[in-house]
């Protein structure tokens, strides 16, 4: 910690008003400076690190690298030098507002266009940043702040550029050390993690990968990858698929396309994702809201800081909340019982400090604070714990071993879906055909590996395709019976299948009969007419019958003949006598 307090003077000029944080290279306090009278951000190295040439080196490089960017959607750096005891400080603009974090835990979740506002203005930052040969590799909820503008519209500004780096020289004499992880693992990409071939280096879509779960976690209002461990992070980044955007509790008036462009963005091989910070920017312009509604109006609003001081005892303005209106004030009230409820004393400390301890804010937030040092947080229930346990696993016998443990939870409907879900995966991946893929797809429509099983679908289909012909060729080439039978074990109701069949059978019909010359070209000789059965061939009792019946048929025939010659013989009959009635 370094030994700065409220009413210093640093360096002859810098008036330190409060502290606003603490990392891991040092401290940030707002300051004024006492000759422009305007408001500053000031953060100092810490004074233990002084000694360690390595971080020395990252500070100063950090503040060349800022000092590099001029963008209104990038926190501006104005000064940086060392002080008589060697620490070195930097000054930057102080941007009146909050993190994108600390926007969620007082607000809640941030509707979508205001969401898409901020990504998109993140973006140009970063293009910003990018073509000026710079990756930032550790964005975060933390490191984009959202302020208000003249115009009361909402404004994004990426800060704190400790681990950036330069991507256009071929090597940084003062860049941390090989095989050290640099980033935040709950949005790191999976190239930071080491999913990078031989040979290649990170480059821009690290970062825009990292903005993508930065974006997913505004619009869902939790993260895509949960875990108690920065090992859990890295492995789910590297290998487990997001779930679907949409099947997040309360996303259901988010647009299906937007879920798209996150998806895309969330890649885990970077050649899938936007190839640029402006073509993310493009794909998610349609979906930037043309007007905020008036909740959001009034919390951009209430960003607002209190005029500037005057002098070098004027009280120091408050981010946030210093002219707070009736409902603004009634707004933070609420938040502080959230935040109490949450048990998140960070941002609880944050709003005791820029409050006087008599205001309204102040004493609520004070005595928040107060009774949760009195009474312990309840930890977590079984139940809740073993649902954390089973997400972070997110295997099929972590599931079964929650539904075992736990069969009467209200969450054991979505623990059966989703154990089925992969147990039906895991059964599909292994028979990997399209039959099978199909029918994963129609059973499980919405699922999180819907997209790898459409991927994989495309590529059998692709491969059926290509592979199918050539097989076909490579077959034919060889001209043998097993040749024709491996290829119809592998294709066997493909285009070429019957064909296949017929050489098949004509190879085995020249392998059983050497001299017998195969024609295929040839037109086949007519078969010969079925040969009528003789009498003899017909068992007795049938020939009796038959035999019978002719001699019925003849009998029959001659007794006919013989009644119409005699009727002949006899002449014509003689004409009917009319009688006459008198």
């Amino acid at each position: 910690m370094t030994d700065l307090h409220p009413g210093q003077i640093v360096d002859g000029k810098y008036e330190i008003l409060s502290l606003l944080g603490a990392g891991g290279m040092g401290e940030v306090f707002k300051v004024r400076h006492v000759h422009l009278n305007a408001i500053r951000t000031i953060k100092v190295m810490r004074r233990t690190l002084v000694a360690d040439e390595t971080y020395r080196n990252r500070f100063a490089r950090e503040a060349r690298l800022a000092t590099m960017l001029q963008h209104p959607n990038v926190a501006l750096v104005y000064d940086f030098a060392t002080l008589p005891d060697g620490t070195y400080y930097m000054v930057s603009e102080f941007i009146d507002g909050v993190t994108v974090r600390q926007w969620a835990t007082l607000h809640g979740r941030i509707s979508p266009g205001l969401a898409v506002n901020i990504a998109i203005q993140t973006l140009h930052g970063l293009e910003h940043i990018h073509r000026a040969g710079l990756l930032h590799r550790d964005l975060s909820a933390d490191n984009i702040m959202i302020a208000a503008g003249p115009d009361g519209e909402p404004i994004a500004k990426i800060i704190d550029l400790g681990i950036a780096k330069r991507v256009t020289a071929a090597f940084v004499a003062d860049a941390t050390q090989a095989g050290v992880f640099i980033g935040n693992p709950r949005y790191s990409s999976p190239e930071q993690l080491g999913a990078l071939p031989d040979g290649e280096e990170i480059d821009a879509r690290a970062d825009l990968y990292c903005l993508g779960v930065v974006l997913y976690e505004m619009l869902a209002g939790v993260a895509p990858f949960i875990s108690n461990r920065p090992e859990g992070y890295a492995a789910k980044h590297l290998a487990a698929l997001p779930p679907p955007l949409l099947s997040q509790p309360g996303t259901e008036h988010i647009p299906p396309g937007l879920q798209d462009v996150v998806a895309k963005t969330l890649e885990k091989d970077r050649r899938n994702r936007y190839a640029s910070a402006k073509d993310f920017a493009a794909a998610l312009e349609p979906y930037r809201a043309e007007a905020m509604s008036e909740s959001t109006q009034l919390k951009i609003a209430a960003l607002h800081a209190s005029p500037q001081p005057q002098g070098g005892n004027a009280t120091p303005p408050t981010v946030g909340a210093a002219n707070a209106t009736a409902s603004d004030e009634m707004n933070l009230l609420e938040a502080i019982d959230r935040l109490a409820v949450q048990g998140d004393v960070s941002s609880l400390s944050r709003l005791a400090a820029s409050h006087k301890a008599a205001s309204r804010i102040g004493k609520a937030v004070r005595a928040a604070l107060d009774r949760m040092a009195e009474e312990a947080i309840p930890p977590l229930g079984d139940d809740e714990r073993a649902w954390l346990a089973a997400s972070e696993a997110g295997t099929e016998t972590a599931w079964t071993r929650y539904l075992t443990e736990h069969p009467d939870s209200p969450r054991a409907y979505q623990a059966r879906l989703r154990r089925d879900e992969l147990r039906d995966y895991a059964s599909t991946a292994r028979v990997d055909s399209p039959t099978a893929w199909h029918s994963f797809l129609e059973a499980w429509p919405e699922s999180r590996y819907a997209e790898i099983a459409r991927k994989r679908l495309s590529e059998l289909a692709n491969a059926s395709a290509h592979g199918e012909q050539s097989a076909f060729e490579q077959a034919h080439a060889t001209g043998t019976a097993e040749a024709w039978s491996q290829f119809l074990a592998v294709y066997p109701s493909g285009v070429f299948a019957a064909t296949a069949r017929l050489r098949l059978a004509e190879t085995e019909q020249h392998k059983a009969h050497p001299r017998t010359v195969v024609a295929p070209q040839a037109a086949p000789a007519p078969a010969p007419a079925p040969r009528r059965p003789a009498a003899r061939d017909l068992p007795l009792p049938v020939r009796v019958a038959i035999e019978a019946a002719i001699v019925v048929l003849v009998a029959g025939f001659l007794y006919f003949n013989v009644r119409a010659a005699e009727r002949a013989a006899e002449g014509p009959p003689p004409p009917a006598i009319e009688r006459t009635r008198r």
